[in-house]
């Protein structure tokens, strides 16, 4: 049976080390891809991000979110044109809100086996501290997740 296999990127190096070994695995069990990136609301992205709250205009909160998803997409679709390159079809996604939980929620809504993602390569006490990604999605969730190691052998 083809498995269905969640990538989730930020756009870093160890995000692409993780898509390629996802794209590897579809390819070798002729699975499917999907690729999830999430601005992080709790984060700003730039100096520049405004205050929702002293928005009342939807449309201009609107805009404010499709100018934040322009990274995201742009991560994403590299991701997709690295799995086109191997023959494997991927569908795409971007949101806003808390990582882990929409990352959760897209494997859910995507009937996914598997969520592969990235390691920050930190060490135990940064990632006590700080928290992660690859943490929540081990912790809050019920998918396995395969976190590919920042370091090379």
């Amino acid at each position: 049976m083809p498995m269905k296999i969640l990538i989730a990127t930020d756009g870093s190096r160890r995000s692409e080390k993780a898509a390629s070994k996802a794209i590897e695995m579809a390819q070798s069990c002729s699975g499917s891809l999907n690729i999830i990136s999430v601005v992080d609301a709790g984060s700003p992205r730039s100096a520049i991000d405004i205050d929702p709250y002293d928005i009342e205009d939807e449309s201009i909160l609107k805009e404010l979110d499709e100018k934040k998803k322009k990274p995201e997409e742009a991560f994403v679709e590299r991701i997709s044109n690295m799995a086109a390159e191997s023959d494997v079809k991927a569908g795409t996604e971007v949101r806003i809100g808390d990582p882990a939980d929409e990352i959760l929620d897209y494997a859910k809504e995507t009937a996914s086996d598997v969520i592969v993602i990235g390691s920050h390569g930190r060490g135990a006490v940064a990632s006590a501290v700080m928290g992660s990604t690859s943490l929540n999605l081990v912790r809050k969730g019920n998918v396995p997740v395969l976190v590919v190691p920042a370091r090379e052998d």
